[in-house]
């Protein structure tokens, strides 16, 4: 057994040697280096369309026939005011009336004694001198009932009230003063004066927009305005409209976002990507600009990508 000693020591020398050997690593794969990788930018493509520049000029409503009502004595207390903005009348609708007190008593009084002078005059056998009392107690009356008329004021015709003046409790009347204003509603009419109006053409035919709603109307000219007269029902009739008129127009016009057009010290500028995806400025020439879109008169074609954002 002796001379197997020495074989077994150097085969369990080997082993343990081995065994503290480090193990080898396997090599590891090459880091890849990429570029840098660039945010694109977004890109809108040159189109054609039609180009339309409009402005919207209001219009106030206009009536045709207007009537201004005053208390035509001055001192006495405003009694009531019936009406309110906006509130239609009817011809012979009571508007306002002044204090009548010191009246009232008065008239009937008097149309007491023109009944009683009636009767004497038939009493006297319709004597002339009967006749003159009953002529004195009417004139007495009709003097009375005038001065009431001047402290009332009635519609004169059917219409809307457009202004009502406001009384204190203890204010007086004034003849210099409005106290309601009517206004015909037959009709609804609407005007703007020629200055700001500029575009609107005489006998040319828009859209009247009122409420939403609108009416084809045409511009006639008076004095120093235009008047239209949408078909409206007078219900719906506001107290102004508008309508919308070209300015401005290309048909078939080559354009690009309004957005992408910059300016330069030389005029406007568009970006655009070159073959590389670089950014690169391409000079342009603008026509019309409008609802966000830019007119190009030169510099590009359509199809053309150009650079928004």
């Amino acid at each position: 057994m002796k001379k197997y000693v020495p074989l077994i020591l150097a085969v369990t020398a080997v082993w343990i040697f081995s065994g503290c050997l480090p193990e080898e690593e396997e090599p590891l794969d090459a880091p890849v280096v990429r570029a840098a990788e660039v945010e694109r930018p977004t890109t809108a493509a040159t189109a054609r369309g039609d180009l339309v520049s409009t402005v919207k000029i209001t219009c106030n409503y206009r009536p045709l026939s207007e009537k201004t009502y005053y208390f035509p004595v001055n001192g006495y207390f405003v009694e009531a005011v019936y009406v309110n903005i906006g509130d239609d009348v009817t011809a012979g609708q009571l508007l306002a009336e002044l204090d009548r007190s010191d009246l009232l008593e008065a008239i009937t009084e008097a149309k007491y004694d023109v009944r009683q002078q009636e009767v004497n005059y038939g009493r006297s056998g319709y004597s002339s001198a009967g006749a003159k009392q009953v002529e004195i107690a009417k004139l007495k009356l009709a003097e009375l009932q005038n001065r009431e008329a001047e402290r009332l004021i009635y519609a004169e015709n059917d219409g809307k009230v457009t202004f009502v003046r406001s009384y204190d409790a203890d204010t007086r009347s004034s003849s210099m003063e409005n106290v309601v204003t009517v206004s015909d509603r037959s009709v609804a009419a609407y005007s703007v004066g020629f200055a700001g109006a500029e575009n609107i053409k005489e006998g040319a035919t828009y859209q009247f927009n009122i409420g939403g709603v609108e009416y084809p109307v045409e511009a006639i000219a008076d004095e120093n305005s235009y008047l239209f007269y949408p078909d409206v029902p007078i219900a719906d009739a506001a107290s102004y409209g508008y309508i919308t008129v070209e300015i401005a127009r290309s048909d078939n016009a080559l354009y690009v976002p309004g957005k992408a057009v910059k300016q330069s010290n030389d005029g406007f500028v568009v970006y655009t990507l070159n073959e590389a995806g670089l950014r690169q400025s391409v000079p342009v020439k603008v026509g019309l600009r409008v609802n966000g879109r830019a007119e190009i008169l030169s510099g590009l074609e359509e199809g053309d990508e150009v650079i928004v954002e």
